[in-house]
Parts: structure tokens; C-alpha cells; sequence
């Protein structure tokens, strides 16, 4: 069921979310400029690479707008925090195009050395108004596609040119709007269970809309259940399973709300006699 209304709790800023749920979040830092870099947010590896011939683009497939990188030189540095606008600086160009207008407030947080981007992810979450649905990396004469069907605001890599042959010429981060008006109410459910798949009582559930920063709780039934209700769709998630004495082979699962969305489940790796 779903929280009564005074037990949501409202955070507002990318900092606290990150200090309250995520233990695989960097914590924003300050450079030495004095700005900030955008949160690292580690979903999965990196998805399969798809080979694309030739250049291409993000309109090709029919994303709703793109952000390229385009290097100067093979020395060039690869890796930084940039925002979501066109740009010149220190040897990279960044073109951006499509019907989302420019953020100067969202950052993309590149990790990558010449031939290798090791991750990505973009920030702060109080600013996140699009999800990325691709990203296109470029060496000679061809490139891999990276897709995420459901869009994500962060990934483990690795990330490489096409049989990792080539140096990275260009990458393009390909996005689709998001964080507009919610669609119809939706339900999540699911359960959390031991290797024996005997239902876990008393686990913690927590999920957290990563556009707005609001997070909802609940904790499993006798039987391990669990379910959210009344929770917007249209929305990016990040849900995650806690319990004292309990490690879990996968404790957190990040996901776009389109429709009721049921099996959810949580395996527990190994349980404490300590409680």
C-alpha cells in the first residue's frame, strides 16, 4: 500500500538524496574553479554495443534532441563535466540540437580516457528535465550504439569504438524529454526473497523519483510482498531493498514508470543470525 501522504518525504536537493539512498552515488564535488560536478549515478553495465556504419546520429532514430562531442586532437582529453549546451572550450566542441532547449544547470559527467569511456552520468537530479535513450561512440570509419530503451541518467562502462580498434573521434549523448507532466497513477509491486525463496518480512523498501527527488517507503509483508501504489508514471525510478543483517545480490533496480509494473523481486545473497 502506498505511504500516507505525511510520510513522503519531500528532498529538494541532489545532496541529500544522495546522503539518505545512495551508497553508489558520488557525492557532488567542487572543483577548483568552484563549481560543482554532477553526481556519478551508477545504474548497470554498460549495455550490449550495437555496430553503426559511417556517422551516425541521434535524429536518425528519432530521439528528441543530442549532444556531440567532437575532439580536437587524439591527446585531447576526453573526460569532464560539461553542460547541456553548445560549446568550445580546450579542444572539445560540443553541438547541441533537437526540440529540448538547452540547460546550462544539468551537467553530463564524462570518465574516459582516448579509447575507453569507463562512465557516464548526468546531474544534479534536481535539474534532470531528459533521460539519455543512447549514446553513439565514434573511432574510424564506424561507430557502436549503446541504447537504453527505457532511458538512464547514468552508466558503468566500458564504452569503446568498434572492436576498441580506434581512439574516440566523437561521442553524441542522445535524450528524450522527461520530467513533464505525469501520466496516469501507477503500481509497483514485487518481493523480496532468500536463495530458498521463502519471503523476507521487514524489508525496507525505498523508491525515489530521480527528476524530482521525492522518495516513498514501505517494508514487506509475512510473505516478502511489497507494493507502492498512486505513484506517478512517466517518471524515472531508482528502487532499493535494505535490511539489517541482509545483503542483497542486487539491492537496487532503476527503471522509467510507463504502466503498472509488477515482479519486482529482490534476492537475498545471505542473511545474519544476528539481529
Amino acid at each position: 500500500m502506498r505511504v500516507p501522504q505525511n510520510s513522503i518525504i519531500k528532498t529538494f536537493t541532489a545532496l541529500v538524496v544522495c546522503f539518505t539512498i545512495f551508497a553508489n552515488i558520488s557525492i557532488a564535488q567542487v572543483r577548483g574553479d568552484g563549481s560543482k560536478e554532477a553526481p556519478i549515478i551508477r545504474t548497470t553495465e554498460a549495455p550490449t554495443p550495437v555496430p553503426i556504419s559511417g556517422n551516425p546520429r541521434c535524429s536518425d532514430y528519432g530521439y528528441d534532441g543530442e549532444i556531440k562531442f567532437d575532439y580536437a586532437t587524439d591527446s585531447t582529453p576526453r573526460g569532464g563535466v560539461f553542460p547541456f549546451t553548445a560549446g568550445d572550450e580546450n579542444g572539445v566542441l560540443r553541438t547541441y540540437g533537437g526540440s529540448v532547449p538547452e540547460n546550462p544547470n544539468l551537467f553530463l559527467t564524462i570518465n574516459s580516457t582516448g579509447s575507453v569511456m569507463s562512465s557516464w552520468s548526468i546531474g544534479p537530479l534536481n535539474q534532470i528535465d531528459r533521460l539519455i535513450t543512447a549514446v553513439l561512440v565514434k573511432g574510424g570509419a564506424n561507430a557502436n550504439g549503446y541504447f537504453y530503451p527505457n532511458g538512464s541518467i547514468g552508466d558503468n562502462g566500458p564504452f569503446t569504438t568498434p572492436g576498441g580498434a580506434f581512439g574516440i573521434s566523437h561521442l553524441s549523448f542522445c535524450f528524450d524529454a522527461s520530467g513533464g507532466p505525469s501520466s496516469a497513477p501507477a503500481t509497483i509491486a514485487g518481493r523480496v526473497l532468500n536463495t530458498n525463496g521463502r519471503g523476507l518480512i521487514g524489508t525496507t523498501m525505498i523508491l525515489t523519483n530521480a527528476i524530482t527527488g521525492e522518495i516513498y517507503s514501505t517494508t514487506t509483508n509475512s510473505l516478502g510482498y511489497y507494493m507502492f501504489e498512486g505513484i506517478p508514471s512517466a517518471e524515472f525510478y531508482i528502487l532499493s531493498a535494505s535490511q539489517r543483517g541482509v545483503t542483497f545480490f542486487e539491492s537496487q533496480k532503476t527503471f522509467t514508470l510507463e504502466e503498472d509494473l509488477a515482479g519486482l523481486d529482490f534476492v537475498a545473497a545471505s542473511t545474519s543470525s544476528k539481529k
